[in-house]
This record gives C-alpha cells, structure tokens and sequence, in this order.
C-alpha cells in the first residue's frame, strides 16, 4: 500500500513492468539495446556520443543545426526556398529544372555554354575580344564606337551609306554604273579604259592635250 524502498542495487532476472509513469532521479543506463514500443519525448537536449541511426522517415517541427558537414548519401528534396548564409560549392554538373534568378553579379571562373537561344533584357558587354563561329543577326542598328575591321569580303544586300569622309587603300572596282549626287574630285591622273560620254557642257581650267587623232 506504500512505496519500496532498496537500498542497494536490485537484480531482476525476468522483466519490470511499470503500469504508471516512472521518474528516476538519476541517469538510466542501458547495457543493450532499448526498444521502446511507443514514441520519445525529450523534454530538454539530448546528447549522443555517438551516432543516430533512423530507419523511417524524420520529421522536424523546427530548425536543424549542424555544426560540422553534412553529407547525405543520396539527393536532398527541399520543398520550399534554402537560404544559405555563405556560399555554395557543388563539385558535379548542377541541372536546374526551372529558370536561374541571381540579384547580383554572376561570376564565371571558366566559360558560359548555352545549349539554346539565349534572350538579355538588357545590354551585353563584353570586356574582351568575342569570337562568332557563325554569323551575327542585329535586328536593328548597330552602332559602334570605334572602327569596324573585316578580315574577308563584306556582302551588303542593301545599299551602304557613309556620313563621312571614306578613304580607300586599293582599287573600287563597280560592277554597275557609278551615280554620283554631286562633283567627282580626282587629286592625281585618271585613266578610262573605254570612251568619255559627257552629256553637258565641258569646262577645263587647263590645257587639253590629245594624242591621238581628234575628230
């Protein structure tokens, strides 16, 4: 009808039953393995010198911390957004299922391949020298702020318009005829491989000299 009291250790050689809550005062140690049919509540830390085994599926109604790495055998499933405080080191190809936002900057140690088209809602500069390994469509102007050198034949399939002053190294060589809006200034001699055809009147400010017959 009242409590039991031992005062020294008590061997058991069969099991304990206990029907009601038990409270030890001290630490419990268990020799073998503890199966516990229901669940367990820890109300404070608990502290495991070794590993934690579990065979079924974790749930965690808060945050878990790790204080050293973590490694995971298999892929990790994060149903909502991951923040990460530092960076993030992915040894392997990384596949990403949707699009790829970056607020800041994006830096790239070796190059940049994109398997499809590529689409910038803003400028593209580029620091160093850009090579094309097939042709360069601009749906509109292109404006460039320095020269424009090409190293092979140019084919306009529309006319050329020139604001300056055009300075040519070699030959021009016109297929068709030569229109020209406003006076033709030649600095040294001219030489026509065919007639002259001047339709009006004909000024010369020097001398003609023919050397052939005139007729």
């Amino acid at each position: 009808a009242s409590g039991l009291t031992v005062a020294s250790d008590a061997s058991l050689n069969a099991g304990l039953n206990v029907a009601g809550a038990t409270a030890l005062e001290s630490t419990l140690n268990v020799a073998d393995e503890a199966v516990l049919a229901s669940g367990l509540t820890v109300a404070s830390d608990a502290s495991l010198n070794s590993g934690l085994n579990v065979v079924g599926a974790t749930a965690l109604a808060s945050t878990l911390t790790v204080a050293g790495e973590a490694a995971l055998e298999s892929g990790l499933t994060v149903a909502s957004d991951a923040s990460l405080n530092a960076g993030l080191n992915v040894v392997g190809a990384t596949a990403l299922e949707s699009t790829l936002n970056v607020a800041g900057e994006a830096d790239l140690a070796s190059g940049l391949t994109v398997a499809s088209d590529a689409s910038l809602n803003a400028g593209l500069n580029v620091v160093g020298a850009t090579a094309l390994e097939s042709t360069l469509n601009v749906g509109g102007e292109a404006d460039l702020a320095s020269g424009l050198t090409v190293a092979s034949d140019a084919s306009l399939n529309a006319g050329l318009n020139v604001a300056g002053a055009t300075a040519l190294e070699s030959t021009l060589n016109v297929a068709d005829e030569a229109v020209l809006a406003s006076g033709l200034t030649v600095a040294s001699d001219a030489s026509l491989n065919s007639g002259l055809n001047v339709v009006g009147a004909t000024a010369l400010a020097s001398t003609l000299t023919v050397a052939g017959e005139a007729a």
